[in-house]
């Protein structure tokens, strides 16, 4: 068997391949049946068609060029093709390749229609990864093309795509994760579309830590959840965000975030936005079993305040589960709210659910006691100070609130 690897990097405008490398490329070509591992990369059109005679022993498959649109590669007859991995667009249909558990298609911004990008899938009846990269411009169809079935497809990513679209078209009933998906269309809203797209959604089963980061200054906004065995289940990533709209996109992401039942049973919550007014109470509200709630933002008051209101339904607190709060302020801004602070730790624990756990900057915490002498009756009178931009612990405990005193953290 052969393993061949032609990395061509001539000027596309030449008119074609010199003789001499015709030679050694007929010498191959004609050996086709020995290939088991091929990549291939030319700008040359003339290139691709010496590899016209079927490679029935070919696994692995990566090209990178133009001309490869002219002349199906092989005639597309690779019955044992495992692995693919096309860097430019190509109506390369899958479904015939049999044995196919491997693609990664990558489009050069052509603008195809959503019809080609699934009749490339369908049929893929093994296909167990698929990365997609470059598929952001998508002509819609009405009606829209019925939907791809991947049966078992179990890792996606999908980059710089409008992963909406495609999420929406896709059956993939095998899919545990992570599910990837960077630099996406800020126009639409992934997580408004994800819950309509797969029935049962395994991969989204069992998220239980949620990373949030809307950065409007840098134009970037991911989310990240982990499922309870740490391991990622779905990351996505948005970056080039206007500046002129950063205000109504960070809404909607919250509003997104605060009806996608699959976050409702998170157990732990880090929340990150340069943002100074963010409608905390609406992603608030649906999170029940939160237990840690980390946030950093200019200005807790609108937070604290949320977090003092309580449900419509049923009367209790907001995160009625919440036991740790971790509080940071980035940017040089005013401390953290004492009153309010304050407010909610002796709400909780009039309620019955008290904070065991309240993380402030080290900076807050010495300021807030200068204020209010209270506090040490409140919380832990002595904190172990780190260094510059850590947080320091203060461990409360209903005993210990009882008696006017907190013990140290266990």
């Amino acid at each position: 068997m052969l393993s061949v690897h032609i990395w061509d990097s001539g000027d596309p405008r030449r008119a074609g391949v010199g003789q001499s490398c015709r030679q050694l490329l007929a010498q191959i070509a004609i050996q086709s049946h020995r290939l088991s591992s091929c990549e291939f990369s030319s700008p040359s059109r003339d290139f691709w068609s010496f590899w016209s005679l079927p490679a029935p022993n070919l696994r692995k498959l990566t090209v990178q060029g133009h001309g490869a649109r002219i002349l199906p590669i092989f005639r597309g007859q690779l019955p044992r093709l495992e692995t693919l991995t096309s860097l430019f667009y190509a109506p390369w249909l899958l479904g015939g390749y049999a044995a196919l558990r491997e693609a990664d298609l990558r489009n050069n911004g052509q603008y195809i229609t959503l019809t080609s990008l699934l009749n490339t899938l369908r049929g893929c009846e093994v296909l167990e990864k698929l990365t997609l990269h470059g598929y952001a411009r998508l002509g819609g169809e009405t009606p829209h093309p019925a939907a791809v079935s991947l049966p078992r497809l179990c890792k996606l990513d999908l980059f710089a795509c409008d992963s909406a679209l495609i999420l929406g078209h896709l059956e993939t009933p095998s899919l545990i994760g992570p599910v990837i998906i960077f630099d996406s269309n800020p126009d639409r809203d992934i997580l408004h579309s994800l819950p309509k797209t797969q029935r049962p959604m395994p991969y989204l089963q069992g998220i239980r830590k949620l990373q949030v980061v809307l950065n409007s200054y840098s134009t970037q906004y991911y989310i990240a959840g982990y499922r309870e065995d740490g391991c990622i289940a779905l990351y996505i990533g948005v970056g080039g965000i206007g500046h002129w709209f950063r205000w109504s996109w960070a809404r909607a992401s919250i509003e997104a975030i605060a009806s996608f039942v699959h976050f409702s049973n998170v157990r732990s919550l880090t929340f990150s936005t340069d943002s100074p007014v963010v409608p905390w109470d609406l992603w608030l509200q649906n999170l029940d079993h939160v237990r840690e709630l980390t946030v950093s933002s200019p200005r807790s008051e609108s937070l604290l305040v949320s977090l003092l209101g309580t449900s419509p339904e049923n009367g209790l607190p907001l995160c009625p589960s919440l036991r740790s709060l971790s509080l940071y302020r980035c940017g040089r801004c005013a401390v953290v709210d004492h009153v309010s602070l304050m407010g909610f730790v002796k709400s909780r624990y009039k309620a019955g659910r008290p904070l065991r756990t309240l993380k402030l900057h080290k900076d807050e915490w010495e300021w807030i006691q200068q204020l209010d002498s209270s506090w040490v009756a409140l919380t832990q009178s002595q904190c172990t100070y780190f260094t510059q931009g850590d947080l320091c612990d203060s461990l409360i405990t209903s005993a210990s609130y009882q008696r006017g005193k907190c013990g140290r953290r266990p």
